[in-house]
Parts: structure tokens; sequence; C-alpha cells
């Protein structure tokens, strides 16, 4: 299904699709255009699945993800997603207004990329994600737990207050360093390498359960 083949799928109930061979949507931004209900459900499997909101703000839930053998792309800044389960996806990008986990879990194989006005809170301690992206710009916090080892690429939650939360059960690389207005804290079973130099307005922490702990500077107090 190609996006710029169609305006928009019009859905007042809850809305299933399937492609059995190929991707729904494009990649970069031409996303299926999908106007769905406030409190629905969008279910979708395809090899990739590329999907971009339109019409009124609405809460949406996402259940039963499932992109074969690519990637899954969700934009809409109209959108507060709630998610049930990826059950597959070498990448996965949102880029919402806002993530809210309430069941299930994400199984990610490659990058978890998010973008929200927000807030982000994706906390069942069964996703499987080795690299995340995580950038929250006006309200809200930011929590993820994760079961295995994790590379954080970028975190920055830049509303007022939010804390930036890692809970995970396996060791944590930061390849940048942590930037929140609120509290910070990696929590990890094994090593902790945190490898630039991070800065929080309130406090932060780093506790590695199993594991040693190398951090660059943690910068308390340095973000107006």
């Amino acid at each position: 299904v190609q996006a710029d083949e169609l305006g928009y799928i019009n859905a007042n109930g809850d809305l299933t699709l399937l492609s059995d061979q190929g991707d729904i949507g494009v990649a970069n931004g031409k996303g299926l255009r999908v106007k769905v209900a406030n409190d629905k459900v969008i279910s979708a499997e395809a090899d990739s699945i590329y999907i971009k909101g339109y019409g009124d703000s609405a809460k949406i839930t996402f259940d039963k993800l499932n992109a074969r053998d690519g990637s899954i792309g969700i934009d809409s800044k109209i959108w507060d997603v709630v998610l049930k389960s990826v059950t597959n996806a070498k990448n996965l990008e949102f880029i919402v207004r806002s993530v809210n986990q309430i069941a299930g879990s994400l199984n990610v194989s490659n990058l978890l990329n998010i973008i929200t006005d927000n807030g982000v809170t994706l906390t069942s301690e069964s996703n499987k994600v080795p690299q995340i992206s995580v950038v929250n710009n006006k309200s809200g916090d930011v929590l993820f737990m994760n079961n295995g080892d994790l590379t954080i690429n970028k975190a920055v939650n830049k509303a007022e207050k939010g804390k930036l939360v890692f809970v995970n059960k396996g060791a944590v690389t930061a390849k940048e360093g942590l930037s929140s207005k609120g509290a910070a804290l990696i929590w990890a079973k094994g090593d902790i390498d945190v490898q630039k130099d991070s800065d929080s307005k309130k406090w932060m922490g780093l506790y590695a359960e199993n594991g040693g702990i190398k951090t660059k500077s943690l910068n308390v107090g340095s973000i107006n």
C-alpha cells in the first residue's frame, strides 16, 4: 500500500491493516494517512509499517504491530499513543504527542527512536530494545524499562521538572550524556558507562546492581 496513491483512511471504529506482501506506507514522512476516532485501536502487519495520523486530536491504541522483516514508524503530533504490543520491528519510531505503554512488550532488534511533546512511559519489564534515542520537548516524564543490554544514543527531557529514568536488566552504555530539567536516573543490573557529560537541574543517580560505573561529569543544577 503506497501512501501517495491515497487520500486518507477514515475509520470510526477499530482499524486492522494487513499487507501479505510488501509494506504499508513509505518511510521518511510518507506514511499511510489515517484518521481514527478517539479511543480506537489500530493493528497492523506488513513487511514494514509507516502510518501518519490525520484529522483531529485523539488517543489511539496500537496493538499487535508486526513488521515481519522491516521497521515501524508512527508519525502524528496530534495523537496520544497507548501501546499494547509490538510483536516485531527492526527499527521502531514514534513522532507523536505522547506514548504510554499499558500492556505487552516491545520487541525491537535495532533502534527505538522517540520524539514527543508530553511524555514517554514504556515500563514493561518484557521490553527488548538494544538501542534507544528519546527526546521529550514540553511536559511530562521519560520512563523506560528494558530487559537486556541497552545503548542510549540520546536522552533529553526539556520539560520543566520532567524526569528522565532508565531501568534496565542488563548493562547500559550512554553514548551521549543524559540531559534533564528534572531528576535523572540510570538503574542497571550490569555495568553503566556514560561516555559524555550529563546535566540535570535537580539530581542525578547511577546505580549498577551487579557491575561497575564509568562516567564523565555529572552536572547538577546546570540547566536553565
